[in-house]
């Protein structure tokens, strides 16, 4: 683990994604966090819309559900199991090397068999 690796995987994730894919990208912020904490992947990302932290995922999923796919791409929060109408949900939790996250990861595993669109990310993100 060190500082700055989840943005560092949500940078990869994300460029990975749209150097195979034409999508449009938004990011939700945790409530907790503020913008400032990704301001250098977003000066790189210029097309990533960022999403108020204030409105809840399920509002915001709701007003984009008019789209043809959705997708969602987290770490380990319930917020990614809220919609049914989302096209597939990416945990990038099982890449994060450190034992908290090992176990969450774990956590998650049992999702899979209620939500046949969850997955958890490869480590070379082949499964975009």
């Amino acid at each position: 683990n060190f500082p700055g690796q989840e943005i560092d995987l949500i940078d990869k994730y994300i460029r990975a994604l749209l150097e195979r894919h034409d999508v449009s990208i938004y990011l939700k912020l945790h409530y907790r966090e503020t913008v400032q904490k990704y301001s250098r992947f977003l000066s790189d990302n210029p097309s990533v819309v960022v999403l108020d932290s204030e409105y809840p995922l399920q509002l915001i999923l709701a007003e984009l559900s008019s789209l043809n796919a959705v997708s969602l791409v987290g770490f380990h929060s319930s917020a990614l199991f809220c919609s049914e109408d989302v096209s597939s949900i990416v945990s990038l939790s099982n890449l994060i090397n450190t034992p908290t996250c090992s176990l969450l990861a774990k956590g998650l595993e049992p999702f899979m068999d209620y939500f046949p669109q969850f997955s958890f990310a490869t480590s070379k993100l082949s499964t975009l």
